[in-house]
């Protein structure tokens, strides 16, 4: 069958979104063609034929996302939150309480929703990033327009893929976004996404604005207070980030209010008992340590799921229960194929949740570049127990991160005083280790890290296993740092997964990083250098092996050798040099890692401020010029300073 590439004319966004209450809440004030094509539909939906459609007896498919949420809904037990539609919504569906997302971060986790593969196998991991996917990789929804349905998306497609309107040309039709313009009867997937609990509405945005947008537009009794609900441990109690939690919570109900109109537009066009409807966000709610931390509340999300009557057979629990389950993103799109009656191509990695017989036994999750916050970190959970492999183990759990700036969260956490609680002071501060393992049951804030109980051994292990074998088996190409990989597209993956893997181990792996530090390909001395920085101190061979790599051909190497130098107080005058020399070379993202690399080291100086501005004016490019503006906050002392890493 011959996949369409036809270029849609770039839809108005803005225009569509400023419309949206307008469409949802007065669809019979569309155009009187669009009506008559709307009754033909709803005349059409029973007798339609597979000669005329493709379809038969299979339901619409309605997927509405929202942003920056955890389950943080009254159907999930949070007792604070004011989110009535979703709660009879959730009665008369199926609640997956042990739901994913492949990425705390959005663009990672909705290319992986969108291709049903995990984002670190296809260049897809570093957020806004337009890596070159097979031309065979157009995603599910794809398949489904090749099997009759009409697909669109409303409004915000946000996957890494270069060309992405090309992408989206293939997987949707041209249109605003919603079934209205149905053709003969098809049936129809549709996604519509909600941004109020999006970051900027929850944090960013000035007070008035949000109070004008959100807040405002809330019935009195609605608005919530900051007295409402219990502070994460990890936050200092003070009085602006209790409202900063009360505006979240605003934004959530603002939300739940939008996905009631959704459901109202649904049932007053008849489509209600002909469509299941799911409704998911697309990674954890946007907090300091909740968005971009690969933990379970960087990525667990909420999944409710509504089948019809019709399809009753297909519902994995009785109406309103719950399913505990591990889901992924990557299964969402096999699911939707087979309540589409497509068979799944092969090369999803992805399964479908309707499938009770053969559960998915883990999640996975990484995050890799977000913005100029340059990390590499893994995630499995089985819904329960939460493992995490950390491959900058020196560096806190929370790290610094220019957009969230405005957040009253973030400024409370930066600036936590000596005498803040443990939790606050382990967050900014403290080393946050190779592993992590939590037990959600009895530490829902993932605060006790159980890593290295004895008790916790062996399921430590079984998790450790089930990871390196994930990464192994999709290919995780997410451990190659981006300049690398422009100059090494096809990076021998064996040798770099097994010397990534020693980082953290400590003495143990010193003589194999060593000897890796001169391997042929940069990715494999990439990570053979910072695993040498990681080291808990540096031997005279070790001196020997990263005074060569202050002068290797690829900058992102050197940039990391510098790390590892500052971390031992070794060849201060060396690296300094190297690393404004590895700032002028190369492609953007060396440009990139260098500079992030002197702002986590704690360097403000005259010398490195001005080569920092001028290759952020050289580039032009938000990330970079994200760390320029922090940088210059810290000489104003609008900023904490941060301190070179500890040793």
């Amino acid at each position: 069958m011959i996949k369409r590439f036809t270029i849609v004319k770039k839809r108005d966004f803005s225009t569509s979104i400023q419309n949206f209450d307008a469409q949802i809440r007065n669809p019979k004030d569309a155009p009187l063609s669009r009506r008559a094509s709307i009754s033909i539909i709803l005349l059409g939906l029973s007798l339609a034929s597979a000669e005329s459609t493709g379809v038969t007896d299979h339901p619409n498919v309605l997927l509405v996302t929202c942003e920056d949420m955890g389950p943080d809904l009254g159907c999930y037990g949070d007792d604070t939150a004011q989110t009535p539609r979703l709660d009879a919504f959730a009665n008369r569906s199926t609640r997956f309480t042990a739901a994913f997302a492949t990425s705390p971060v959005c663009s990672p986790a909705r290319t992986a929703l969108f291709y049903s593969r995990y984002q670190h196998a296809i260049g897809g991991s570093n957020h806004r990033s337009r890596p070159t996917t097979p031309e065979e990789f157009l995603g599910f929804a794809s398949e489904l327009r090749d099997a009759g349905y009409y697909c669109t998306n409303y409004a915000k497609f946000d996957v890494n893929v270069r060309g992405p309107e090309t992408v989206e040309a293939s997987a949707f039709e041209e249109g605003r976004g919603w079934w209205d313009e149905r053709r003969e009867g098809r049936s129809f997937f549709s996604i519509i996404n909600i941004e109020a609990t999006h970051q900027s509405r929850t944090s960013v945005w000035p007070s008035t604005r949000y109070r004008s947008q959100i807040r405002d537009r809330l019935d009195p009794i609605e608005r919530h207070t900051p007295s409402e609900g219990e502070l994460p441990p990890y936050y200092p109690d003070e009085p602006e980030v209790r409202q900063e939690l009360a505006r979240y919570r605003d934004c959530v109900t603002y939300m739940d209010r939008r996905f009631g109109s959704i459901i109202d537009r649904l049932e007053s066009d008849g489509l209600s008992e002909t469509t299941v409807v799911m409704f998911m966000s697309d990674h954890g709610a946007g907090h300091a340590a909740h968005k971009r931390t690969t933990l379970s509340r960087g990525t667990r999300v909420p999944l409710i799921v509504y089948i019809p009557h019709r399809w009753a057979h297909l519902r994995t629990t009785p109406a309103g229960q719950a399913d505990d389950r591990p889901v992924s993103f990557v299964d969402i799109g096999p699911t939707i194929l087979e309540l589409a009656g497509v068979a799944a191509s092969g090369e999803y990695h992805g399964v479908s949740f309707l499938d009770r017989d053969n559960p998915r036994e883990f999640a996975f999750a990484a995050r890799d570049r977000i913005d100029e916050d340059i990390d590499h970190s893994r995630m499995v959970t089985d819904g329960r127990y939460v493992y995490v492999r950390h491959y900058y183990p020196s560096l806190p759990l929370w790290t610094r991160n220019g957009y969230a700036f405005p957040s009253a969260i973030y400024r409370a956490v930066d600036d936590a005083a000596p005498s803040a609680t443990e939790p606050v002071l382990n967050l900014v501060f403290a080393e946050r280790g190779t592993e992590a393992f939590f037990d959600l049951t009895t530490d829902p804030y993932e605060i006790n890290n159980l890593a290295n109980d004895p008790i916790q051994r062996n399921r430590v292990s079984d998790f450790r296993d089930a990871l390196r074998t994930h990464q192994r088996t999709i290919g995780d190409i997410g451990l190659v740092p981006e300049g690398i990989l422009a100059i090494e597209p096809e990076p021998p993956l064996t040798n770099v997964h097994r010397i990534a893997d020693l980082v953290g181990s400590r003495r143990s792996s010193l003589n194999e990083q060593i000897e890796a530090a001169s391997h042929t390909s940069a990715a494999v001395r990439y990570w053979a250098v910072v695993g040498l920085g990681e080291q808990l101190a540096i031997s005279p061979t070790s001196k020997e092996a990263l005074a060569r790599a202050l002068s290797d051909a690829s900058p992102t190497v050197r940039a990391a050798a510098v790390r590892a130098c500052a971390m031992h107080g070794f060849a201060p005058e060396a690296a300094q040099d190297a690393l404004f020399g590895a700032m002028k070379a190369g492609v953007y993202f060396d440009a990139l890692y260098a500079a992030r690399t002197g702002q986590m080291l704690g360097w403000s100086d005259d010398a490195f401020f001005a080569v920092l501005s001028e290759v952020a004016e050289t580039w032009n490019r938000y990330e970079l010029g994200e760390v320029k503006r922090s940088v210059d906050r810290v000489r104003r002392g609008d900023e904490r300073s941060l301190p070179n890493p500890r040793r």
